[in-house]
């Protein structure tokens, strides 16, 4: 049973839970997708997730202003915080904002442009070059049916077979379409994680998935079997 009291290493200034609503309006004027704090409490709260993610290379798809990002830098995580190049100055502002003054432990963060697809992939070379990425974060990113083949494009191109891909999302209309036509693709393997292990913090019809690639089959597994 989980208690609806402000989590450890909760980070100043991020709406307390329990949510009432799927954003808060926070002072600056930016909005806070209180999904990303649900999928970034259950990251850092397991001991065995937040210790396999200190130091190694994250890279969060669809940002908005970093908040889920900036949060896995102060454990120690190499984050790239990506939007689309409109949505790039919110973003640009958080994290000039944290790097500015880190605190202890704090691991590396920089923001780069990336529109999902081929041609944004493409575009994107910074982000490419450093691919394949050891977790890829996708928060709230599958409401838009419009993007869901340009979002699958994209996870394939970053990710490898050791990738790990956390995905959160509230139940909206398009929302589990996505994780059907992925599965249909059958390149990713998804495990839909137990609600009794996460707190969604008040928020309903809430789900987080861990995502990997299927692994690479072998030239024997490939050879068909003689008559």
């Amino acid at each position: 049973v989980f208690l609806m009291s402000t989590p450890q290493d909760w980070p100043e200034g991020w709406p307390t839970p329990p949510f009432k609503f799927d954003f808060t309006d926070m002072p600056d004027g930016s909005i806070m997708w209180n999904a990303c704090l649900v999928l970034y409490h259950y990251l850092v709260s397991t001991p065995s997730i937040r210790e396999s993610m200190v130091g190694k290379r994250v890279l969060e798809l669809g940002a908005g202003t970093g908040h889920l990002g900036i949060g896995l830098a102060r454990i120690g995580c190499d984050v790239t915080c990506t939007e689309r190049q409109r949505e790039m100055g919110p973003l640009l502002r958080s994290v000039e904002a944290e790097t500015a003054n880190p605190g202890p432990g704090f691991g590396k963060l920089r923001a780069l442009e990336l529109s999902w697809g081929k041609d944004g992939c493409e575009e994107s070379k910074e982000v490419l070059a450093g691919a394949p990425y050891d977790i890829i974060i996708a928060s709230e990113l599958v409401y838009l049916e419009e993007t869901h083949d340009l979002l699958l494009y994209t996870m394939e191109q970053l990710a490898s077979h050791e990738t790990v891909i956390w995905s959160i999302f509230l139940n909206r209309p398009f929302s589990f379409l996505f994780f059907e036509k992925m599965d249909d693709q059958g390149v990713f393997d998804l495990e839909l994680i137990k609600d009794e292990d996460v707190d969604y913090m008040g928020l309903e019809e809430c789900a987080i998935h861990k995502i990997m690639k299927y692994p690479k089959k072998s030239k024997a597994d490939e050879v068909p079997p003689s008559a």
